[in-house]
C-alpha cells in the first residue's frame, strides 16, 4: 500500500521546536504529515526517502528561516517541491516565514514572493495549523469523487459519491435500499 501524505514539512534542524509543533497540530486535525523526525529510521537512505515523501505529499510546508536559507538539506527539499510544482502545475509549497522578512525572502528565493505565505510573528501556530487544513481539505472534499458498484442477482447497480466544500451526501441504508429497489426494476 502507497502511504500518501496531505503534508511534507521542510525545515532547518535548528527550527525542530516549531516544525515538531505544527505536525502535531495537523496531525491532531486529521492530517497525514510527513517529517522527518517521525518518519525516518535508522540505516534509511535520507535523500531517497524525502524524495519519495514530497512526490507522495499533497503539499509541502516550508518553514522559511534564517537558518533554512543556510542550509543544504532543507534548500534541495524547496527544490524538489518547486521542480514538481513546476511540472504538475499544481499548488505544493504552502510557505511559513519563522524570524524572517521579505528583503531576506526576495535576496534568496524571489520566485516565493509570488507565493502568499504566512508568518510567525503575525499568526499564532494554531492559526497556521487552521489555515494549512483548510487548504489541504478544500482539495480533499472539491477533488473527491468516487464510485460505488454493486451487484446484487447478477445486476450492476453503480452510484456515484461526490463531495465538496458546500455539500457532503452520505448514503444511509434505507436510502441505498430505495435506490437499488428503484435501481433493479
Amino acid at each position: 500500500m502507497m502511504d500518501i501524505y496531505d503534508v511534507f514539512i521542510s525545515y532547518a534542524h535548528e527550527d525542530e521546536e516549531i516544525a515538531k509543533s505544527l505536525a502535531d497540530m495537523l496531525s491532531k486535525l486529521g492530517l497525514e504529515v510527513w517529517i522527518d523526525e517521525l518518519k525516518l529510521k535508522i540505516g534509511d537512505s535520507i535523500s531517497q526517502k524525502i524524495w519519495e515523501a514530497i512526490k507522495k505529499s499533497k503539499y509541502g510546508v516550508v518553514v522559511l528561516s534564517r537558518y533554512y536559507l543556510k542550509k543544504k538539506w532543507p534548500i534541495e527539499e524547496l527544490k524538489l517541491l518547486f521542480n514538481l510544482q513546476l511540472s504538475t502545475g499544481q499548488k505544493m509549497i504552502l510557505p511559513i516565514w519563522h524570524g524572517i522578512d521579505k528583503k531576506e525572502i526576495e535576496d534568496t528565493f524571489p520566485f516565493l514572493m509570488d507565493i502568499k505565505a504566512l508568518s510567525t510573528e503575525k499568526y499564532n501556530l494554531s492559526t497556521i495549523a487552521k489555515e494549512i487544513y483548510n487548504v489541504v481539505n478544500s482539495i480533499t472534499q472539491s477533488d473527491f469523487k468516487k464510485e460505488i458498484k454493486l451487484v446484487i442477482d447478477n445486476t450492476s447497480v453503480s452510484f456515484e459519491a461526490r463531495s465538496d466544500k458546500n455539500l457532503t451526501r452520505t448514503l444511509k441504508i434505507a436510502n441505498l435500499k430505495s435506490t437499488l429497489r428503484r435501481s433493479v426494476r
